[in-house]
């Protein structure tokens, strides 16, 4: 398998646990120092922080995620996806609101060779 297919499988599988509405095995997905960027949103650090995150994206309805990947790379036990995603939310009134935007992930690969998430900057735009 090649190793964005990797990353890739990485962020199926957050993208599962959102479904599932399981914020706790988002984390898991997280090295214990990860680090969320994000311009709505207090950075958040380790586990905690960011299952916090994943719970506010949970809670705010999140579903629907469509994303592509646009560039990949890797260098020893690193790993990074750039990608940009349209997810749809559920909006005050009772309707669907769409948000777009992009984000970079970078992954550490742990000792026992699971890929892990290590850093996440996500920012919404108009833009695609």
């Amino acid at each position: 398998m090649l190793i964005k297919d990797e990353l890739e499988a990485v962020m199926e599988r957050w993208l599962e646990a959102i479904e599932r509405d399981d914020a706790a095995a988002c984390a898991a997905l997280c090295t214990e120092e990860a680090i969320f960027l994000s311009s709505d949103a207090p950075t958040a650090r380790g586990r905690d922080g960011i299952e916090a995150i994943a719970q506010a994206w949970i809670d705010a309805g999140e579903r629907n995620d469509r994303r592509t990947t646009l560039a990949s790379g890797h260098s020893g036990d690193l790993g990074w996806l750039a990608r940009s995603y349209a997810v749809d939310f559920d909006d005050d009134g009772g309707g669907v609101m769409t948000e777009t935007g992009r984000y970079v992930i970078v992954f550490r690969r742990a000792p026992e060779g699971a890929w892990m998430i290590e850093a996440l900057s996500i920012f919404a735009s108009d833009l695609p």
